[in-house]
């Protein structure tokens, strides 16, 4: 079964009348999660927007297993009700935590009959009890963005990111081979998951993710205008890591500072490797190395993010996979040039030379050469730049919404009346 793009849904049934009710399954969640990555910044901005539409979030997230706070609390934040829940009394009982959080869902959630989707990352394989638990009138959809298993393969060359417990991987399966419905945020990360899983009798389909354009273009702009001048500034936020392509940019770098010794990089993002040149032993010796041309900023808040990404001349993702980019979207969409590797989710939203430069992920000469050439070129800086924001506007947050809503009604209209329409007229 081939993956389809994502198309406006425009049946007119029961379901584009009525809101929906969706509960998001993450442990990530920007503000109150200890970490927040891609998943995370993509759910939220996604519940938000679908809240404002009309229909009915929840979001259901565990605090830090360090947080002994039994009770649940619960926010609203943009009309999106966020349930925080423990994994304290698991852990504190022994249970490690890739199994403590499906359970916790599962307890949380039970049969989910108070919802008609329940939208969940493969990441953890979080909703692997809920798939099997729930009422056949709810919706199991799960997000494939990156598996451990896609992360272990990623980074055979090199050390793993970390240990990754054959247990955790076949949750993660587990809960794709379940599901009604798999959601890839790429076309590439539709076709690898197929190669590694049986999920061919899932249906498929490609929804790209987004963000509020709006909202990161006023920011960025606010802080670009209040920040003092600074030396040509090389961006790049993510994961300091083999898998995410530090080490391949750090190479690069050198070359480019044996030319130009007063550019500067500013790496964001948390430190992955225990040792070696990516460890933070490594970088800081480096750090000392380039006297203060390389900047190492550790994991930033958004907004914090967004101020360094105005103060910059150029945006830089080496990964060796993405499934998809949130980040590079966020630079593009602030009007930044971009550099980003072939093979991937990237080359879903970035295209060589017109609104991006695209180079061979692990390739440091060719990295380096595409930064030079953005040092070099200011009008070919303006002119990316430019149409990277131009082209942002198709992954609006809203747009983005509107299409993977589209995809839950079209697959809810495939389900038997006694499933779907019953449940909902008993709402």
């Amino acid at each position: 079964m081939r993956a389809k793009a994502a198309a406006p849904h425009t049946s007119g049934t029961e379901a584009d009348l009525r809101p929906l009710r969706i509960c998001f399954v993450t442990d990530e969640i920007p503000g109150i999660s200890p970490y927040t990555g891609g998943i995370g910044v993509q759910f939220l901005e996604t519940a938000k927007a679908l809240a404002s539409a009309g229909d009915q979030v929840t979001i259901v997230v565990h605090r830090s297993a360090r947080d002994l706070r039994l009770r649940e609390e619960q926010r609203i934040i943009d009309g999106v009700t966020v349930r925080i829940r423990s994994v304290a009394p698991y852990r504190l009982l022994g249970i490690p935590k890739v199994v403590a959080a499906p359970l916790s869902y599962a307890l949380a959630l039970g049969r989910s009959r108070n919802f008609d989707v329940v939208f969940a990352p493969e990441w953890g394989g979080w909703a692997t009890l809920l798939a099997r638990l729930r009422h056949p009138s709810v919706l199991m959809v799960t997000c494939l963005a990156t598996s451990f298993e896609q992360v272990e393969q990623i980074n055979s060359v090199g050390k793993p990111v970390q240990r990754v417990h054959r247990l955790q991987k076949v949750l993660e399966r587990h809960q794709a081979e379940h599901s009604d419905l798999l959601i890839g945020v790429s076309a590439a990360i539709v076709d690898w998951t197929r190669r590694l899983w049986n999920v061919d009798h899932v249906p498929t389909s490609v929804v790209h993710n987004g963000l509020d354009t709006a909202w990161i273009r006023a920011a960025a702009r606010t802080r670009r205008d209040a920040g003092v001048a600074r030396p040509f500034a090389v961006y790049f936020a993510g994961r300091i890591s083999h898998w995410k392509g530090a080490d391949t940019l750090m190479e690069a770098m050198r070359g480019v500072w044996a030319r130009y010794p007063e550019v500067v990089l500013t790496l964001a993002g948390r430190l992955e490797h225990s040792e070696g040149p990516l460890s933070r032993e490594g970088l800081q010796a480096e750090a000392a190395a380039e006297g203060g041309r390389l900047r190492l900023l550790g994991q930033l808040g958004r907004d914090e993010l967004l101020r360094e990404l105005a103060a910059s001349d150029v945006a830089v993702f080496p990964s060796r996979f993405e499934a998809f980019g949130i980040a590079a979207l966020e630079a593009k969409i602030a009007g930044k040039p971009v550099i980003v590797t072939s093979g991937s989710g990237f080359t879903d939203f970035c295209t060589d030379g017109e609104d991006s430069l695209v180079v061979e992920p692990g390739n440091a000469v060719e990295l380096e050469q595409a930064i030079l050439r953005l040092y070099q070129d200011a009008e070919l800086r303006r002119r990316l730049g430019e149409e990277a924001a131009i082209r942002s506007e198709e992954l609006d947050i809203r747009l983005a919404a509107k299409r993977l809503r589209s995809e839950f009604v079209a697959a809810l209209d495939q389900r038997p009346t006694t499933t779907w329409t019953t449940s909902r007229l008993r709402a």
